[in-house]
């Protein structure tokens, strides 16, 4: 069997006309996404996969193979939930990779997602059935997005890509829940704070 570690390139020599197989093992929390075979996808794998192999037959002239492992979800079906006021770090690897995040609201109000980090992010906000409600590129701190929005109950989507081709580089995606108490009174009285209080 062939390992190559995490993060490190290893040089094989095989005799002209053999074949040999390389299996991908994705590290806990990870999903295997593709490999690239000459910088070419050769195979993608499905949600949840988290061991595959590829096999060279016939092996007649050098060749490069990559794996590529998905730190979050695929689509919305394999999205990683992330919760009010908090962040998750992600990487956005190989280029055009898209990773999905999944928002369950209790309630209604105004939700922020916004990214960070160096990496030139594009955000998209989906409904329950994954069908973009707005996107954003650069409305956050440079470079990356900032989705405001005042969102009913349920469950909702967020898809954190590059904003241009070739982008890669690792990201903090947050979220800020804030929710409205409308105060009012009736006669005979008052109620302080009056009017519409987020917290």
């Amino acid at each position: 069997g062939v390992t190559v570690e995490s993060g490190t390139t290893k040089a094989f020599t095989v005799i002209s006309g053999s074949g040999v197989t390389f299996t991908a093992i994705a590290d806990n929390g990870y999903e295997i996404d593709q490999f690239l075979v000459d910088g070419i996808s050769v195979k993608s794998a499905g949600s949840g996969v988290t061991t595959d192999a590829y096999r060279f037959n016939n092996i007649l002239t050098s060749h490069t193979i990559v794996a590529y492992f998905e730190d979050h979800g695929f689509d919305c079906g394999s999205a990683t939930p992330i919760s009010c006021d908090s962040g998750v770090s992600g990487l956005i690897a190989p280029e055009g990779d898209q990773d999905y995040f999944e928002v369950d609201l209790a309630g209604s109000g105004r939700y922020t997602f916004f990214t960070e980090g160096d990496t030139d992010t594009f955000g998209t906000l989906l409904d329950t059935y994954c069908n973009p409600i707005t996107t954003d590129d650069d409305s956050g701190v440079a470079p990356n997005f900032s989705l405001v929005e005042n969102l009913d109950a349920g469950t909702y989507y967020i898809s954190v890509e590059g904003a241009t081709s070739g982008t890669t580089g690792e990201y903090t995606l947050n979220m800020v829940c804030e929710h409205v108490i409308r105060a009012s009174a009736g006669a005979g009285g008052r109620i302080d704070p009056a009017g519409n209080v987020i917290v």
